[in-house]
């Protein structure tokens, strides 16, 4: 390995791979939010689930709905502010047309998987809202404390 004129040993290839590593590592730890809000926002979306499911006709489960998208939003908002007051800047808009596509084709499958799950509690399946709203915070908090950083590979 060369830098630039000079030759680069094997040791310090090495180093510097640790290095990037463990800068990656800081990193992906800055952006994961504390166990406790990790559980509150994946709690809310098991709650938004549960309640926009049961909400078909019913004035208090949309309030629920509602209030549960609400305590949604401030606490991811929050997690945004603290972040920021450490210094990382996160980017809202997906980079590249690529992510934009990707992006845009997830929010289509979730609102289709949501509007699915109201027509199958309206047909007469009761344990719908049971079963997708533990397991929607069960994958929130997944995304949230194993993937914080919206990293797939």
């Amino acid at each position: 390995m060369t830098n630039g004129n000079n030759q680069i040993s094997t040791e310090e290839a090495v180093a510097a791979l640790e290095t990037l590593e463990s800068t990656k590592r800081k990193l992906i730890i800055s952006f994961r939010p504390p166990l406790w809000l990790d559980f509150l926002i994946s709690l809310f979306v098991g709650m938004t689930v549960f309640a926009g499911t049961q909400s078909s006709g019913n004035s208090i489960w949309t309030f629920i709905t509602i209030l549960s998208i609400a305590a949604t939003l401030i606490s991811i908002f929050s997690w945004y502010i603290v972040v920021r007051l450490r210094g990382v800047k996160e980017n809202f808009v997906p980079v590249g047309f690529k992510n934009i596509i990707f992006h845009i084709a997830r929010t289509i499958l979730v609102a289709l998987v949501a509007f699915g799950l109201i027509a199958l509690y309206k047909a007469g399946f009761l344990w719908i809202p049971y079963v997708f709203g533990p397991l929607s915070a069960i994958i929130m908090s997944y995304m949230l404390y194993g993937k914080p950083m919206g990293e797939w590979k």
